[in-house]
């Protein structure tokens, strides 16, 4: 099973190791960060959630069990959200980018120290939804401000 990014209605951006994703649709925006950016990069390069699992625990020391619960709801937050949607059977667009980043062993790496998992939340910001529904160009009021518009 593969996820996609829910486009068109769903647009993301990576600043600063965050992932900034807006809903057009609905006007929410969502901040992910740590273990919720790695999960989201994984899926919208067309990787399965067992994808963003290994990535996420290259990153994370922890548990597995409790990486692979923690990354799984989060994934159901993202499809409940309507951020991502299950991806059709040989569809192109299952992804925005490469193909899921290899794997790499963490005992490979004996010097780095991981920071801890932590399961990731979706900060979810709704106070652009009114802004967004605005229509700057047909709905104007007499003194030149946008309204809502009333379709």
């Amino acid at each position: 099973m593969r996820f996609r990014v829910n486009a068109p209605q769903v647009v993301a951006e990576q600043v600063d190791g965050e992932v900034i994703v807006i809903n057009l649709e609905t006007g929410h925006y969502y901040s992910l960060v740590d273990a919720g950016a790695a999960v989201w990069t994984a899926l919208a390069r067309g990787g399965a959630p067992s994808d963003a699992v290994a990535a996420v625990a290259d990153r994370y020391a922890g548990d597995s069990s409790a990486i692979a619960d923690g990354v799984s709801q989060f994934v159901g937050e993202l499809e409940r959200e309507s951020l991502i949607v299950l991806a059709a059977d040989g569809d192109a667009s299952a992804g925005g980018g490469p193909g899921p980043s290899p794997r790499v062993d963490p005992a490979a790496r004996p010097t780095e120290v991981r920071p801890p998992f932590v399961v990731p939340r979706l900060e979810k910001y709704i106070d652009m939804q009114k802004l967004l529904a605005l229509d700057p160009v047909l709905e104007i009021d007499e003194s030149g401000w946008p309204k809502p518009n009333r379709t």
